[in-house]
């Protein structure tokens, strides 16, 4: 199993020392499956993320806007930047000011600003958290939304639209939902002669629990789910 972070590592360090120095430069990071994230912070104090990837049209039309609704509404979402899918942005000024200590401060007053300083900086400091956070999983954030979306509408008592997308070069994932769960096939499509080989290997070994997962769901004919290119995955879950 590959496990994979939900965050990238660059951006998550990055966001920060851009916020913090007003730096105005571009970071490019790219990304597991071909998706690519870049920051740049602007010299109008606005740092600005933008994203694309291979099947981003595919997965938006899915769950975009639930994407948006659930992560990213307390930013600005700007035109796209050349080449990528997706840009939002985020006012740094936003961030309180610290007051500052007069020189001729009684001794009372100095140590209550110094404490509305702390608070404040630890205001802001939450906040540039949340920022890195968000901006740092825009991928996971991306891919997550079309199964987030399903779970919720599971949950509620509606009901859930089937799915589909390409994930990978060689790999397509179907999802069916049912009324208390969320059914996840995975189409994995193979080139060369040896997975082949070995794939009708697999597929003749399992061919009876297969039979034994497919049938109470009552989908299509095993014998339609795969051919000699392709072997199906299910994965069930229970919401």
């Amino acid at each position: 199993m590959m496990l994979i972070d939900p965050q990238n590592k660059l951006l998550y360090t990055q966001i920060m020392d851009l916020i913090m120095k007003k730096d105005p430069r571009i970071v490019v990071a790219k990304d597991y499956n071909y998706s690519c994230p870049k920051l740049q912070y602007k010299e109008n104090g606005r740092l600005f993320l933008s994203f694309t990837c291979f099947n981003f049209n595919e997965i938006f039309s899915i769950a975009g806007n639930y994407m948006i609704d659930k992560y990213y509404k307390d930013y600005t979402k700007e035109d796209p930047d050349v080449g990528f899918h997706l840009t939002f942005s985020f006012n740094v000024q936003s961030a309180k000011e610290e007051p500052k200590i007069q020189k001729n401060a009684t001794e009372a007053e100095k140590a209550e600003i110094q404490e509305i300083k702390l608070q404040i900086r630890a205001e802001n400091q939450k906040l540039f958290e949340k920022v890195t956070k968000d901006f740092s999983q825009i991928r996971r954030n991306f891919y997550a939304s079309a199964f987030e979306q399903a779970f919720d509408q599971i949950n509620k008592g509606q009901t859930a639209s089937k799915f589909k997308y390409q994930s990978r070069e060689n790999e397509v994932v179907y999802a069916i939902p049912d009324q208390d769960a969320l059914n996840i096939f995975y189409e994995i499509s193979f080139s060369d002669n040896v997975d082949k080989t070995l794939t009708n290997l697999i597929i003749d070994a399992m061919t009876i629990i297969f039979i034994y997962i497919i049938q109470p769901i009552k989908l299509i004919n095993i014998s339609k789910l795969y051919s000699i290119k392709k072997i199906i995955i299910l994965t069930q879950i229970i919401i």
